[in-house]
């Protein structure tokens, strides 16, 4: 995970809310569709991990390497 991602946890994570994902800041060579892509792709594997402490999970499927 680096520095360009935020996490946020809601009150009711892990049992009942999942973890959300956003890219702060733009990163070189990726454009605004990709960047929404990107930020899909981690929401949705976090959706995927319902009910878990997903948030080491999903930054660790390589997806922000």
């Amino acid at each position: 995970m680096s520095d360009l991602t935020a996490i946020r946890l809601p009150k009711t994570y892990p049992s009942l809310a999942t973890p959300t994902f956003q890219i702060q800041r733009p990163i070189a060579g990726l454009k605004p569709q990709h960047i929404a892509k990107l930020t899909s792709i981690l929401n949705g594997e976090a959706q995927k991990l319902k009910g878990t402490e997903s948030v080491f999970q999903v930054s660790d499927r390589g997806y922000l390497l």
